[in-house]
């Protein structure tokens, strides 16, 4: 069966499974709220711990990528998304097995964007420019959107929604390592695009691009407000409302509507960053600051409905945020650099999971959830208007 699949289409499948792995989770926030009887500290941290997993394996996966095949790092990854699964099963009971599954799933993830990607750029065709890149992000795509969806609909009819839900993805592993395992690993095309060697001088350029105004007056003022937007929608504005019937299976289609929302805006704010650079992440941050006013204004007057509001307005400032901060990495780096910027521009990003833990920590100690929430709005507005200031400053060339 493998061997009657394209080459890619095997790596996309991987890519995809590790995507799934990595937010199976997110569709069963209300499992372990409810049925399982765990705090919202509790919840909110194992979202978290998983970017505490991504980060470090996105940025040392990243820098010795080119000194290894591609196919090991993605094996792995697929493995280590297994893994992750079957601690968090094992976790049913236990918390620390959750956490730590759930920072396997994070590592799992980290350690296959960098090579997954670069994979698959290597297997499209030469003559087709960015199509290994859209592949890559249509894989992860469908499994960050279809892990959550499914699993939810699974645990709200299952007798053991802890633990049956992640065998779908335990059966996607084991069918995707399958088909990964004989895939080449050496592309047809490798003597045109040879590897950049490592080195000092390898990595002067990116130091470069990192400290140019464009890239520190832009990227981390709105970096992290790509998942901080995506988290706001699925594991904050979810506690402000009670769901009586089937709660389970709604967060699932809250959480999947946020991430399809965010993928299916894409092409739309490449088309904007096409006419007009820096034109989607100022609209991308003004609708994660109407996002958050709904959400705040959902603590006051909680209903049902405005979820479905909150979830594709936050999903669509996630898009749109991803689409321009790689965009602007794109316009700064010259080749051989951006795999390296393109993993500190994702690091930031996955800061963003950090905010429902944030948020429970300040709104149990420090201040009301609708206060944070109207504080956050004005900080994303405000956010906006900066990246507006920013379109305003002479284009900058390449550096490296």
């Amino acid at each position: 069966m493998a061997s009657r699949l394209a080459p890619w289409l095997r790596v996309a499948s991987a890519m995809t499974c590790v995507g799934w792995g990595a937010n199976q989770f997110a569709g069963l926030l209300e499992v372990y709220r409810g049925t399982g009887h765990r705090s919202e500290a509790f919840v909110s941290s194992a979202v978290g711990v998983y970017a505490a997993g991504l980060i470090p394996a996105l940025l040392v996966v990243a820098a010795i990528s080119n000194r290894v095949d591609r196919r090991t790092p993605v094996r792995w990854s697929v493995l280590l998304s297994a893994a992750g699964s079957v601690l968090i099963m094992a976790g049913a009971e236990h918390d620390w097995l959750v956490l730590l599954g759930r920072f396997v799933a994070g590592v799992a993830t980290g350690a296959v964007l960098a090579p997954g990607t670069a994979w698959l750029m290597d297997l499209s065709p030469a003559d087709s420019s960015g199509t290994g890149a859209r592949r890559a992000t249509v894989a992860l795509s469908l499994g960050f959107g279809g892990g959550p969806l499914v699993a939810g609909l699974v645990a709200q009819w299952s007798p053991s929604p802890a633990v049956l839900p992640y065998t779908v993805h335990l059966l996607l592993a084991a069918v995707t390592g399958t088909l990964l395992w004989s895939t080449p690993v050496e592309p047809a095309r490798r003597d045109a695009c040879p590897r950049a060697v490592a080195g000092p001088g390898r990595w002067a350029g990116a130091r470069a691009v990192l400290r140019q105004r464009e890239f520190l007056g832009v990227v981390p003022l709105t970096a992290p407000w790509v998942f901080g937007t995506a988290t706001t929608a699925f594991a904050i504005a979810p506690t402000a409302v009670h769901v009586a019937t089937l709660p389970i299976a709604t967060n699932a289609v809250v959480t999947g509507t946020t991430l399809v929302a965010g993928v299916g805006i894409q092409p739309l704010g490449k088309r904007m960053e096409h006419h007009a650079r820096g034109r989607t992440l100022w609209v991308g941050m003004a609708l994660a600051a109407v996002g958050l006013l709904l959400t705040a204004v959902m603590f006051v007057a909680p209903h049902v409905w405005m979820l479905f509001l909150v979830a594709p307005l936050l999903g669509g400032a996630y898009g749109l945020l991803m689409v321009g901060g790689l965009s602007r990495v794109e316009v700064l780096t010259k080749p051989d650099d951006r795999a390296t910027v393109n993993a500190v521009f994702y690091a930031l990003t996955y800061l963003g999971f950090a905010a429902p833990y944030l948020f429970v920590l300040l709104t149990q100690q420090v201040v009301g959830a609708t206060t944070l929430l109207g504080l956050g709005t004005l900080v994303a507005a405000a956010s906006a208007l900066a990246v507006v200031g920013q379109r305003r400053t002479p284009r900058t060339e390449p550096t490296g």
